[in-house]
């Protein structure tokens, strides 16, 4: 999503697949935007071009990610919840 006046890319929102299910990849505001519904709005977008082909979608969020919020308001429902754990190989 693009701001109209600046042209300034304020929005994302990304939707693919994965295997045979629809998946939300990312979505992001600028600060400066958020709190103004543009990611409930875009997600909603996504959603309705998505429900009569895909009835299941995933979605990974981190916990305590700030779009949390924005996909619980939509009616998600945590799943279960995966813990994984990324090392940093050390190094000589």
């Amino acid at each position: 999503m693009y701001d109209k006046k600046s042209g300034q890319l304020i929005a994302n929102c990304l939707l693919g697949l994965q295997d045979d299910y629809a998946a939300v990849y990312s979505i992001g505001v600028i600060p400066a935007y958020r709190g103004k519904g543009i990611a409930t709005l875009m997600l909603k977008r996504g959603l309705n071009l998505l429900k009569d082909k895909y009835p299941i979608l995933r979605l990974y969020v981190m916990e305590g990610n700030d779009a949390e919020s924005v996909y619980l308001n939509l009616g998600f429902v945590p799943g279960v919840q995966e813990i994984q754990s990324m090392y940093i190989p050390m190094h000589d």
